[in-house]
């Protein structure tokens, strides 16, 4: 069984698309929403128009990670994908993604490639920073170039899938003391210390809004953060 679990922070209207959309193309999908204190209408959209999806109401804004880790905590599958909120899907991506893995048992993690609302491909694969990196970036304008498929690097949380496997052998959970942004990056680093491999599925997709379920554009916050 595939567990989709989506942290809620004021997104209701997005929350609400992503959902019918997961209703749509993958309609036997575990769906867990962790509201982080929304005082919009999210709680009660999700309770009114999908009374099938378990809602955990926090009360208060736990973080992502925290938040997160509460669904993981209440999931049952044997994959679960961690989905933001201003995400849209278009078609059975995700049973691809599951495919894909149970194909390949060396794999921990994968993302599907991401696309935004205007067509253009967001970035789902990272290379991992250094203080050199962010040195030539800053000073000599340089672009640091993406990992190589398969090689070192970490995978964005936008649409991050984890076998529970994998994920148990990290502890099963995300750090907690990363409040928001960089617990990818860190849940990445410990599959592939544990021989997990991760990697962007090119064969798959997620529409991505970008910034939306946050408040801003990632880039600038996950920087500062």
């Amino acid at each position: 069984m595939l567990s989709i679990i989506i942290v809620s922070y004021n997104t209701s209207k997005l929350l609400d698309d992503c959902l019918e959309s997961i209703t749509r193309h993958e309609p036997d999908a575990e769906v867990i929403v962790v509201d982080n204190g929304s005082d919009d209408d999210s709680v009660e959209m999700v309770r009114r128009s999908h009374p099938t999806v378990r809602l955990i109401d926090a009360g208060e804004n736990l973080g992502f990670a925290n938040a997160n880790n509460r669904g993981i905590a209440a999931s049952t599958g044997d994959f679960v994908i961690l989905l933001n909120s201003d995400t849209v899907l278009e078609d059975d991506s995700l049973s691809r993604c599951v495919s894909r893995m149970n194909a390949d048992k060396t794999l921990g993690a994968l993302s599907p490639s991401l696309i935004d609302m205007q067509g253009k491909p967001q970035r789902a694969y990272h290379a991992f920073p250094s203080l050199a990196k962010r040195w030539k970036q800053a000073f000599t304008k340089h672009e640091v170039k993406l990992p190589e498929p398969g090689s070192y690097g970490w995978l964005a949380g936008t649409a991050l899938m984890i076998r529970r496997a994998a994920l148990d052998d990290i502890g099963g959970k995300l750090d907690s003391h990363y409040w928001m942004y960089w617990e990818d990056a860190d849940t990445s680093a410990e599959l592939l210390e544990h021989g997990w491999r991760v990697e962007e599925y090119t064969g798959a997709h997620v529409r991505h809004y970008g910034g939306a379920s946050g408040g801003g554009p990632d880039a600038i916050r996950r920087a500062d953060l």
